[in-house]
Parts: structure tokens; C-alpha cells; sequence
């Protein structure tokens, strides 16, 4: 029986998130999970080892990246995976620990819902924090609940995935609970339609339209810093750019790192100033980039807009870098361990400051990983940004399930914050995200393409970007008085 039900829900976990996307397994894989925690004899050490399981099952596309295009051996790329793996399945651990210390309380649904929320919201945040697929994400592509998100955000979608799934295994009021919980999900779903119907036909109807192009050069990442390949690249994002031009384009979105050199210094980038004046268009271009700081050269992730009069109008340095892939946490002590075995380690250094790239439109630019921290997208809108953006590499995926996910968590930034969200990957998925979160447009992956959208300049804030993540205050309130109820 626990073969079983260990079985199911390893299956049903992998299936819910992208490239599968089955959004209705996920609730199935929390109810087994907390069943063979609650209702099985399984201890503490196979309730790890599931969960860490699952964890893998997830991430295992890290130990590709790190392995084919890191020059290490596919063993030695293992261990990283194993171990942010075998740290991320803790947190499911100490939420089992815990849920059958409170089982018997009355309000189990609510401190459960609370629990698992505040574990989340701690891996979000901790050690730079690192929250890809948390369960929240599994609703994608089911807009109605994705819709809930600019409420209370992805931790709200999480609070009542957990409350409805735990009334099944509450001892007391039961009845009250399901009640409680059939309602809930009545309201989401009521909700959900009702916004995005609110929001596409009243709120931002009248609001000014831009025309963007997205360009995806599918420039292969063994090549992409080969010096002898950089006027090749450059004649590709060349062709697409005067291709969407012609289609209309007004502003062109690159990828990250599109520019394969220094723009601010290197003699190339008269050639990209006059492809934006050849084509009287905006350019939206990341590269890499560099400062001084107390004699110190600092290198950098950003992204330039640049004027069809072919000058710098604004830049934005990427702030949350990836540990281990642009910088080595803990320097002083891993460094020497980093140098022998993974040299690839970057070392970057972050942007001082979150802001949008302003001219007569403002865009807020999450470069990368930063698409996967709604608090950047938040502080950006507060700035002003009335249009979002997800420019990003996601060559070092290759053909695993990490880009279709990656796409998948940079969705819910657009239905938050209710802007459309223009994505340029270089070997894709690139697409354009609806505040109401239908996927518009999106790209095959290692295709060199481009595409020409209209999109809204939305100056509206939703209670997500003004308020946050209460829902996690409500949570920690709830978990604070639980002994007492």
C-alpha cells in the first residue's frame, strides 16, 4: 500500500508541472503525500527520501546544465543537484513533523494552509532563496486560479490548494471545513473569470497600445562567446530586427546576453546603435557589462534601451544573481573547492537598484532568474512600469523540461501585477503572457524566429503589488496562536 500511494504521488507531482502541465494532479499529489504522512507508518527518513525524490524529479535538468556545458563529468555535476535537492526536501519534512503535532486541533485546515505557506515563503527567501515550482506554480495553465494572484500572490494559490486538500483529513468540524472549503474554491473560480473578464473589457480598454517584436536568435551556447561567431549573431538579431520592423515593431526585445560583448566599450557596438537607427525602432538588448568600484572591476548582467537615434536612453543591472552560475555564495570559504572542480562558476556582481528602463513608455526588465522573485516585479511597478519584460538566456537548458517551466513561473508575474509580460529567450520559449494569463503567443524552443504583438500600457495596480504577501503575516498570526486553540 505505501509502495503505492509513494508511487502515485511521485507520478503525479512530475506530471502537474511543465512541459505535462496536468494543474488537477497536484492537489492528488498533496492529499497522498499528506496521507502517508499522517495515515501510514512511514517514518521520518522515507518521508525525506520521497520528498527528495520528488525534488529531483523536478530539478534534475540542473545537473545537464552544469554537466554539458560546465566542461565537468555527468557524476561529478550530479552532487549540486543532490544536494540543493536534498535541501529543498527538508522543507516538506519539517511540515509533516509538524502537521502531526496539530492534528488534532480544530482549526487543522487553516494551520496546515499556514504551515506549508510559511515553509515556502522561508525557501523563497532564504540563502538568496530559491523558489521554482512550489506547488502554487502547478496551477499554471488554469487561469481562473492563476487569476487569484493578484490578490495575495503565488502564497495565496498555495494557502487554499492546502486548506481544501488537509479538510480531508480534519477530526473535528468537518463538515464546517468542507463547507468552508467547497466555498472557497466556488469563490476562486468565480473570481477568476470575473477578473479577467473585468480587466480585458473595462479597466484597460481605453489604455495605449504599444507594438513590440521579440526576437529569439537561437544562438547555440557553445558558440555564443566565440569571438569568431559574434558578427554571425549579430547579423541574425540584424535580420529579425528589420524583419519585425517591417511588420511594425516599434520597441524589439533581445534576449539576455544577446550583445555577445562589452556594449559600453567594445567597436561592434556602432553596429547595433545603427541597426536601431537603420530601423527606427527601440532596442531592449541585455549584455554584459562592467564598473569600477574603489579600483575594482565589477562585471555586470544588463539590459540597454536603446533610441532609434541609436543612443543609450536607460540600462538596468540585473540585482539577483544565481548563486553558483554568476557568483559563489560564501566566497571566502568555496572559493578554492569552486576553482578544482567547478569553474564555471561566475563572478558577478548585483545592480544596485531595481528600476524600470524609462522613456515615453517605462518597461520593467526581469533578466533571467529574477522572473522567478514577484518581489523585483513589484518594486519595478512601484517605479512606474506600466509594461513587463523576461529577457533570458535558457541555452544552458537544452532540450530538458526547465525552459517550459521557466516560462511557466514568469507567466504568473504578468497575472499579479495585471501587465502584459513580453518574453525573449534566447533559444526560446519566448512569448507574450496576457494580465489575465493566456499565453498569447509562445516560441518552439531552438528556432531562430520573431514575432510582432500589440500589447497594453497598463498603469493600474493590483492589492498584490500594493499590499504583497500578506497572506504569509496572516499565516504566521494563525501559526503563532495554534497552541492556544
Amino acid at each position: 500500500m505505501e509502495v503505492t500511494i509513494i508511487l502515485l504521488f511521485l507520478l503525479f507531482n512530475f506530471l502537474s508541472f511543465p512541459p505535462f502541465s496536468l494543474f488537477f494532479l497536484q492537489p492528488l499529489a498533496l492529499f497522498l503525500f499528506i496521507y502517508l504522512g499522517l495515515r501510514t507508518k512511514a517514518g521520518n527518513l522515507k518521508i525525506f527520501t520521497v520528498s527528495w525524490i520528488a525534488q529531483f524529479s523536478i530539478l534534475y535538468w540542473i545537473s545537464y546544465a552544469i554537466g554539458h556545458y560546465g566542461n565537468v563529468s555527468p557524476l561529478l555535476a550530479l552532487i549540486p543537484t543532490l544536494l540543493l535537492t536534498a535541501y529543498l526536501a527538508i522543507y516538506p519534512l519539517v511540515f509533516i513533523i509538524i502537521t502531526r503535532k496539530i492534528e488534532k486541533k480544530s482549526f487543522f485546515p487553516a494551520y496546515t494552509a499556514s504551515l506549508w505557506v510559511f515553509l515556502d515563503f522561508i525557501k523563497s527567501n532564504f540563502l538568496s532563496g530559491f523558489p521554482w515550482e512550489i506547488i502554487g506554480y502547478s496551477v499554471f495553465p488554469f487561469q481562473p486560479f492563476m487569476n487569484v494572484t493578484d490578490i495575495g500572490g503565488i502564497f495565496l494559490v498555495e494557502f487554499l490548494m492546502i486548506f481544501t486538500v488537509s479538510i480531508f483529513f480534519t477530526e473535528k468540524r468537518g463538515t464546517l471545513w468542507k463547507t468552508a472549503a467547497l466555498l472557497s474554491v466556488a469563490l476562486v473560480l468565480l473570481y477568476g473569470e470575473v477578473d479577467s473578464l473585468v480587466w480585458k473589457r473595462v479597466i484597460i480598454k481605453n489604455d495605449r497600445e504599444l507594438t513590440i517584436g521579440v526576437a529569439q536568435g537561437s544562438i547555440d551556447q557553445s558558440v555564443k562567446w566565440d569571438k569568431s561567431y559574434r558578427k554571425t549573431t549579430l547579423e541574425i538579431y540584424s535580420n529579425l530586427t528589420e524583419k519585425l520592423s517591417k511588420e511594425g515593431a516599434r520597441v524589439i526585445f533581445w534576449p539576455e546576453t544577446a550583445i555577445p560583448f562589452y556594449f559600453q566599450s567594445n567597436p561592434l557596438s556602432s553596429k547595433i546603435r545603427q541597426i536601431a537607427i537603420n530601423n527606427q525602432t527601440y532596442l531592449v538588448a541585455g549584455s554584459p557589462a562592467y564598473r569600477y568600484e574603489q579600483g575594482k572591476e565589477k562585471e555586470l548582467n544588463r539590459v540597454y534601451l536603446i533610441s532609434p537615434l541609436g543612443k543609450v536612453e536607460d540600462f538596468y543591472d540585473k540585482v539577483h544573481l544565481v548563486p553558483f552560475g554568476e557568483y559563489l555564495p560564501m566566497e571566502k570559504y568555496l572559493e578554492p573547492i569552486a576553482e578544482k572542480f567547478f569553474p564555471m562558476v561566475g563572478v558577478m556582481s548585483p545592480g544596485k537598484e531595481i528600476k524600470p528602463l524609462s522613456n515615453n513608455f517605462k518597461v520593467g526588465v526581469l533578466i533571467c532568474y529574477e522572473s522567478i522573485f514577484p518581489e523585483i516585479t513589484r518594486g519595478m511597478i512601484k517605479k512606474g512600469a506600466t509594461l513587463m519584460a523576461n529577457i533570458t538566456n535558457d541555452a544552458w537548458f537544452g532540450k530538458t523540461s526547465a525552459p517550459y517551466q521557466h516560462f511557466s513561473l514568469a507567466a504568473f508575474r504578468a497575472v499579479e501585477s495585471k501587465k502584459y509580460l513580453v518574453r525573449s529567450a534566447n533559444t526560446g520559449i519566448s512569448g507574450i503572457v496576457s494580465p489575465w494569463g493566456e499565453v498569447l503567443k509562445s516560441t518552439r524552443i531552438f528556432k531562430t524566429t520573431g514575432f510582432v504583438k500589440k500589447v497594453k500600457l497598463i498603469n493600474k495596480k493590483t492589492l498584490y503589488t500594493i499590499s504583497g504577501n500578506w497572506i504569509v503575516w496572516v499565516s504566521l498570526f494563525l501559526l503563532l496562536t495554534s497552541p492556544f486553540i
